[in-house]
């Protein structure tokens, strides 16, 4: 099996270390993931383009020079510990899936603290709402990114994660966004 791909052949979002954020790597065109990207981090995706920072961290501590900077600030807190994280309510993953199928919002970055776990579950989700992912191909991509495996109930989340009533995310899915290299690029509907 290629590390790069689930055991169906889908290519994972590849990791782009340049960008100066840890595990940043676009899921799709306008849609990115990563690690908390400190201020340095935050200015870089301001000045590719970026419209929209969701952040998963318990604080707002980013908010104010994400605001300043003239981006939007998402949050929605996800609980983390050192051997335990809780899993996104309902509300937090219909305020998910809100954001992602939000045109205007894009290209939208996402992120926790390390960029592996509560992130790796909400891009988890985003696969299999909108790229028709399955939870075992999702997961496959969580561990491809450090998917903690301390985290049993995220992970329990994931893999018995099944469509949520309010996830018409590809249907609404931008035709056309910025990239990060700062071109257009197109974007197909994943089905």
């Amino acid at each position: 099996m290629d590390p790069d791909t689930t055991s169906t052949g889908k290519s994972f979002a590849q990791m782009a270390p340049e960008a100066g954020i840890r595990r940043f790597a676009e899921i799709c065109p306008g849609l990115a993931r990563g690690g908390e990207p400190g201020e340095e981090g935050l200015r870089y995706l301001r000045d590719i383009g970026y419209r929209t920072i969701v952040s998963f961290l318990p604080s707002q501590s980013e908010s104010a020079f994400v605001v300043h900077s003239g981006m939007k600030y998402v949050h929605i807190p996800m609980h983390s510990g050192l051997f335990s994280a809780q899993p996104p309510t309902d509300e937090q993953v219909r305020q998910f899936l809100a954001v992602v199928r939000d045109t205007t919002q894009y290209p939208i970055f996402i992120h926790c603290h390390a960029g592996k776990d509560r992130t790796g579950a909400m891009s988890a989700i985003y696969r299999m709402e909108a790229c028709g992912w399955t939870n075992d191909e999702a997961i496959q991509e969580m561990k491809a990114f450090g998917f903690s495996g301390r985290y049993k109930r995220l992970f329990k989340f994931v893999k018995g994660y099944s469509s949520h009533p309010d996830s018409a995310v590809a249907q609404s899915a931008p035709s056309a966004v910025p990239s990060r290299a700062g071109t257009t690029a197109e974007v197909s509907s994943p089905h």
